[in-house]
């Protein structure tokens, strides 16, 4: 079972390019379980922006056709070694989720491909990728974050949460820009 949210273990670290290698992996591995409802994959999350420092936490953006559908493809995902963890961000969603004591490894996010969670992934990490000096921003509030919460995950997201709101915001305008 999914560990509670404010008792979850973490820790933070420089997040170096062999994520994008974990990413590639993960991403080929579990594709056959999706079947026909595969509509494609990204690599989102702290670990897909160089920079970054995060936990050692890889997020995986998995597009399907028919979120509907989804439930045809617990069984394998649970084979592969993933908890299903529901409806995580709304009922238009899944997130199956590998822990190994307390800590998270891997998210695999599941959505359809025009699900606003799902576009504001792409945005932020398309966003960071291209202003370091906001990575540098992000990372400052996560280190003051951990030096004052390192035991309470709960607490640890407030200030990010709150930095993640506006962040959205500016990462939307600008991939809005971009076209």
């Amino acid at each position: 079972m999914a560990t509670e949210y404010a008792r979850r273990k973490f820790s933070l670290q420089p997040l170096g390019p062999e994520w994008a290698e974990k990413f590639q992996h993960v991403a080929e591995h579990i594709r056959p379980a999706f079947g026909a409802l595969w509509g494609g994959v990204e690599h989102v999350g702290s670990t897909a922006v160089p920079g970054m420092i995060g936990k050692p936490t890889l997020d995986v953006l998995v597009l399907v056709s028919d979120i509907a559908a989804i439930e045809a493809v617990v069984p394998a995902m649970e084979a592969l070694g993933y908890e299903d963890a529901g409806a995580y961000v709304s009922p238009e969603s899944r997130l199956f989720v590998q822990e190994h004591e307390r800590e998270r490894l891997i998210n695999i996010h599941v959505f359809e491909p025009t699900h606003p969670q799902a576009l504001d992934m792409v945005a932020v990490r398309d966003f960071l990728r291209s202003h370091p000096a906001m990575v540098q921003q992000y990372v400052a509030v996560k280190q003051q974050a951990y030096a004052e919460h390192p035991n309470d995950y709960a607490a640890y997201r407030k200030p990010k949460d709150a930095l993640m709101v506006e962040l959205v915001k500016q990462a939307r305008s600008w991939h809005d820009q971009q076209g």
